[in-house]
């Protein structure tokens, strides 16, 4: 889970970048990462505050990649480096 320091301390963020799963891959025998996507939806508010849901799921493809690629990916954009 990403967190982001407001003036009421820690609060989620980046909520859309879904869920990361670690593991060990055996074929490059490195521990890698994972983003799934699975179930996440898009909702807003209109300008009355009511919540509504897109047209239908995120269907991007999913992320893998080395922890360690990861892990300095969190490291450089929590140090405001540029995307």
């Amino acid at each position: 889970m990403f967190l982001e320091q407001t003036s009421d301390g820690f609060k989620p963020a980046g909520l859309g970048l879904g869920v990361y799963r670690v593991f060990y891959d055996e074929n490059s025998r490195k521990i890698r990462a994972k983003r799934s996507l699975q179930g996440m939806m898009v909702i807003e508010r209109d300008k009355a505050g009511v919540m509504f849901q897109h047209s239908g799921p995120i269907t991007h493809a999913d992320d893998e990649m080395d922890l360690d690629v990861l892990i300095n990916e969190v490291r450089k954009f929590s140090r405001g480096g540029a995307k």
